[in-house]
């Protein structure tokens, strides 16, 4: 079973859980996983829904850079994904990078403002407040 990184486990996200249950279902090693999108990307590096999944997958585990670059990615075709923005978010975060962080955290409650997702704005607001709690005196 894979430890989660303190700062992952601060603010428990049931959004990442539920998004990364679809890959870890029966098995702890998120690293099978992490096998199907890179294949779908070799056959077709303009399928982008799993650059998404893949990136799920690194954050996971840890491999936050590799995460957002992933993220990016799938952000530049889809800039309207709340699930993405937060999960990119979430990943600056945890390299203590809190202004990117903030700008996709803001960027993802704009987004589920609009779709009117309580837990998911309270869960954003959360993370917000983590930022700001940590950047209080100029520490980024």
């Amino acid at each position: 079973m894979f430890n989660k990184p303190p700062r992952f486990t601060e603010i428990k996200s049931n959004l990442l859980s539920r998004t990364i249950d679809t890959f870890l279902q029966d098995n702890d090693n998120p690293q099978l996983y992490h096998w199907q999108p890179r294949q779908q990307i070799a056959l077709d590096p303009d399928y982008v829904d799993a650059y998404y999944r893949r990136g799920l997958v690194k954050h996971h585990i840890g491999r936050y850079e590799s995460a957002i670059s992933d993220f990016d990615i799938f952000i530049s075709k889809n800039p309207n994904h709340t699930d993405a923005h937060y999960h990119r978010a979430d990943a600056y975060r945890s390299l203590d990078h809190f202004a990117e962080a903030k700008n996709d955290f803001e960027k993802a409650l704009l987004l589920a403002n609009q779709t009117d997702d309580k837990s998911l704005i309270e869960l954003i607001q959360k993370s917000l407040y983590d930022i700001d709690s940590r950047t209080v005196g100029g520490a980024q």
